[in-house]
């Protein structure tokens, strides 16, 4: 499944932002099976995530300006169905 990962212009970290397009930045498209391979995925954990197999990462994004995916950021999948990054998982949120 394709997941679209839109990542807070202003990141709080703890706190739910309406999603918008003056809040957020589009950052990457993540093929994966689950969304839990999704916050992996758009991490830096051992090497800059922009350059995982099966991310896109939006035009002109690479690891120097783009941040890990955190507490606060919009993941949306192929469903149309979106989520809030929560500090335990994940949260249903409308968009």
């Amino acid at each position: 499944m394709k997941y679209k990962v839109w990542h807070d212009k202003d990141p709080s970290f703890m706190k739910q932002r309406d999603f918008n397009g003056d809040n957020f930045d589009f950052v990457a498209a993540v093929d994966c099976e689950v969304i839990d391979e999704v916050f992996a995925l758009t991490n830096h954990i051992t090497h800059d995530w922009t350059t995982n197999e099966g991310v896109t990462t939006a035009d002109g994004r690479n690891g120097h300006n783009t941040r890990s995916t955190s507490v606060g950021d919009i993941v949306i999948d192929g469903d149309g169905t979106a989520f809030y990054v929560a500090a335990w998982g994940w949260d249903k949120v409308q968009v």
